[in-house]
C-alpha cells in the first residue's frame, strides 16, 4: 500500500523553463523561472517550509 505524502515541491524543466510545483494537501501552486538555481531555492524554501508546518503540527 502506498501513501501519498502530505506535501511535495519540484521541479520540472522544459524549453529552458524551469516549473516549481509545490502540493500541500489538495492545493497545488505552480510558479515558472528562467533560472534554474532561482526554481531550486523557491523549490527549497517551499519544501523547509512545509516540512516545519507539519512538524509543528505532529505530522
Amino acid at each position: 500500500m502506498d501513501i501519498e505524502p502530505l506535501f511535495d515541491a519540484v521541479i520540472d524543466r522544459r524549453n529552458g523553463q524551469y516549473k516549481v510545483s509545490i502540493r500541500d494537501g489538495d492545493i497545488t501552486a505552480e510558479r515558472v523561472f528562467s533560472s534554474e538555481e532561482t526554481a531550486e531555492q523557491f523549490r527549497q524554501d517551499a519544501y523547509d517550509s512545509l516540512k516545519t508546518k507539519y512538524a509543528q503540527k505532529g505530522l
